[in-house]
C-alpha cells in the first residue's frame, strides 16, 4: 500500500508549469516589470513614470485644459491598472503611452506658449523704450 502512494504522487518534474518565452497574460503587471527589467532597470522606470504623471497631473490643473484633464485621467486609470496587466504590451499600453504623450505634449504646448508671450512682451518693452529714447535724442 506504502508503494501505491509514493507511486501516485507526480514526480516534480510533472508538476512544473510549462514556462514560455513570453509572460501569462494573467501575470501581475508589477512582477512582470520586475522581471523584465530588474531591480535596476525597475526603479528609473517608476521613477520616470511617476514623473510624467506629476507633470502631467500640473499641467491639468494649472492650465485648465479639457484635453489634458482627460489625459490625466486616463493614464491615472491605467496605472491603477497595471497591477492587473502588463504595461509593455498590447492595446492596454497603447491607450496608456499614449495618452502620456498627449499629456505630457500638451503640457509642453502651454509651457512653449507661455515662454513665446514673455519673449514678446520684452521684446515689445524694448522696443517701446528704445522708440521713446529715440524720439529723445532728436528733440
Amino acid at each position: 500500500p506504502v508503494k501505491n502512494i509514493i507511486s501516485s504522487v507526480k514526480k516534480p518534474a510533472e508538476c512544473r508549469f510549462k514556462v514560455s518565452s513570453t509572460f501569462i497574460i494573467g501575470d501581475n503587471g508589477i512582477l512582470v516589470i520586475l522581471f523584465a527589467l530588474g531591480w535596476i532597470g525597475t526603479m528609473p522606470y517608476i521613477v520616470g513614470l511617476i514623473s510624467s504623471i506629476v507633470q502631467i497631473c500640473r499641467g491639468a490643473f494649472k492650465y485648465k485644459d479639457l484635453t489634458m484633464h482627460a489625459a490625466y485621467a486616463i493614464i491615472l486609470g491605467q496605472i491603477l491598472l497595471v497591477y492587473f496587466k502588463s504595461p509593455f504590451y498590447g492595446a492596454f499600453s497603447m491607450i496608456m503611452w499614449g495618452f502620456a504623450g498627449i499629456g505630457m505634449a500638451g503640457n509642453r504646448y502651454y509651457l512653449a506658449r507661455q515662454k513665446a508671450w514673455q519673449i514678446a512682451q520684452t521684446n515689445q518693452e524694448y522696443n517701446f523704450s528704445s522708440r521713446t529714447s529715440h524720439q529723445n535724442s532728436n528733440i
